[in-house]
């Protein structure tokens, strides 16, 4: 009998945490941070952890950030420099891919548009999670890159070809045999600019390298216009 009591008291205990706990999380509001197209935004998250967010980036995470959990849901481009914490695991989850942690140094891209997700790791160490093709994590090292295809979930891991101060300037335009239609998403995020791309040339193909600080839109739209792909006009 003394035995079955102290068990039964044990399941209370357990059952009375979890619904403590439970609680508490649900009464941390929600924080968003939104960064509009043609601008960047830095941040120092809760915990120490710093965060560079490219244009068009969205992140949210809970009150309870560093108290309960260290998660966020995020979509877009940023550099993050991860603070340790041993005992709540960096965490962030974006479509089709969650990324795990301890305290490392990498940079992520996966817009909503985007077919696929870059990351990349210059400290530390990730574990990769497949949403779409669930399997065994992927774990990275540092100077490593990995591309996840979000239309049928394969992964393909090598050499990091992108050096640090690019990742967290996140300036570079890469225009690698491109559609027209994905080179004008970037461009409209990068500058902030609204640009439309006729339905004959959508599908028309650049190769291209450019940096939004030192290029301006006018010069890459003169540069892709004298290739003779497509030719452009200015609203007033």
């Amino acid at each position: 009998l003394s035995v079955a009591v102290i068990v039964s008291l044990l399941l209370v205990s357990v059952f009375t945490y979890y619904l403590g706990h439970n609680k508490v999380e649900q009464q941390f509001s929600e924080i968003t941070v939104k960064v509009p197209n043609g601008s960047q935004l830095d941040l120092v998250l809760p915990d120490g952890t710093k965060v560079r967010l490219n244009s068009g980036s969205q992140l949210r995470y809970s009150q309870g950030y560093g108290i309960v959990d260290r998660k966020l849901v995020f979509s877009g481009e940023g550099y993050f420099k991860v603070h340790h914490n041993r005992k709540f695991p960096f965490l962030i989850e974006t479509k089709g891919l969650a990324l795990k942690d301890i305290g490392t140094e990498f940079n992520i891209r996966n817009y909503a548009d985007d077919n696929y997700i870059n990351v990349n790791l210059f400290h530390g160490s990730v574990e990769i999670h497949n949403k779409i093709h669930p399997s065994i994590p992927v774990l990275m090292s540092p100077g490593e890159c990995l591309i996840l295809d979000k239309r049928n979930g394969k992964i393909q891991k090598g050499e990091c070809g992108v050096d640090m101060d690019s990742a967290f300037m996140m300036n570079d335009l890469n225009f690698i045999d491109m559609d027209m239609s994905d080179i004008a998403k970037q461009l409209t995020r990068s500058y902030g600019v609204d640009i439309e791309v006729a339905n004959k040339v959508q599908h028309r193909r650049f190769y291209g390298f450019f940096n939004r600080k030192d290029d301006s839109l006018n010069e890459i739209l003169k540069v892709i216009s004298s290739t003779g792909l497509v030719r452009y006009t200015q609203r007033q």
